[in-house]
């Protein structure tokens, strides 16, 4: 019995051995497919490679396009080369392998970019990172506010992006915006004043004597803004180029019912009066 069974626990031990062969390379194989997730997140085999990386996006200025990226997880892109399509001339610039963005100040406003972002993987070579990007920088600056979330957005020049937004405001009614510095005003229902949010992105909250501020319209030539006043049902002028901490606010002497709606123009204002089924054109040089 001894020796019919010695050949079998061999024949075992010989199996594990065998198996054990055949098994390492797959254990490498495996090693290898993991580390390449890591490494080279073009490579087709890796494991969700996007969950790891920010995609080339690019964000529309005045006078130039700011480009941003992010690969840092990986630890073989030897460098970035950047293309851009578009204007009098074509550009490619080598980066190096730490860059996270990227501002293209040789651009004219008003022209639009094509941009695509490439690795310079190592043992690899060049590998194109996607979908090309398309940005338009100009001087113009957009802005639109939504009432669900109470937040009010800074729109770059071609209107592909969003660059900020600021706020939180509650019982967000309307906004206006001063081309002249590329500001925006917001009123807030709640609110005894006005917010104004810098072209930078800094809000800040002017104390006036309102309840219930309502519409609110800009006239940026002339630098005289209108506000509604719901709760007292009243119209105010105001001058954006005034003290801003009073803004220089004035009561126009009419009265109305509703004064839902302000159209700034010059010097004067349109007041929409709903429930009296009026508009009226209110001269503030005359007054």
């Amino acid at each position: 019995m001894k020796n019919s069974r010695e050949p079998f626990r061999r024949s075992r031990a010989a199996f594990r051995v065998a198996a054990a062969a055949l098994l390492l390379p797959c254990l490498i194989a495996a090693q290898g497919c993991a580390d390449r997730q890591r490494r080279n997140p073009l490579d087709p085999q890796a494991v969700s490679p996007e969950s790891s990386l920010t995609p080339l996006d690019a964000v529309a200025a005045d006078g130039q396009v700011l480009l941003t990226w992010d690969y840092s997880q990986f630890r073989d892109i030897s460098g970035f080369r950047l293309y851009r399509r578009g204007g009098v001339g074509d550009l490619v610039r080598d980066l190096p392998p730490e860059s996270v963005e990227f501002a293209d100040k040789e651009v004219e406003n008003g022209v639009a970019y094509v941009y695509e972002l490439a690795l310079i993987v190592e043992t690899e070579g060049e590998q194109l990172t996607g979908a090309a990007i398309i940005a338009t920088p100009g001087p113009e600056v957009g802005w639109v506010a939504d009432r669900g979330s109470g937040l009010v957005w800074q729109l770059a020049p071609d209107g592909r992006q969003g660059v900020f937004a600021q706020g939180w405001f509650s019982s967000l009614v309307a906004i206006a915006v001063n081309r002249e510095d590329r500001s925006c005003w917001v009123s807030a229902g709640k609110t005894r004043g006005l917010y104004r949010i810098d072209a930078e992105g800094d809000l800040r909250l002017i104390e006036l004597d309102l309840t219930s501020p309502g519409d609110l319209s800009i006239d940026s030539g002339s630098g005289i803004g209108w506000v509604a006043d719901l709760t007292r049902q009243r119209v105010f002028q105001f001058s954006t180029r005034a003290n801003i901490d009073s803004l220089g606010m004035t009561e126009v002497d009419a009265s109305f019912e509703n004064p839902i709606s302000l159209g700034a123009v010059g010097e004067s204002c349109w007041i929409v009066d709903r429930p009296a089924g009026r508009v009226l054109l209110y001269d503030g040089a005359a007054a």
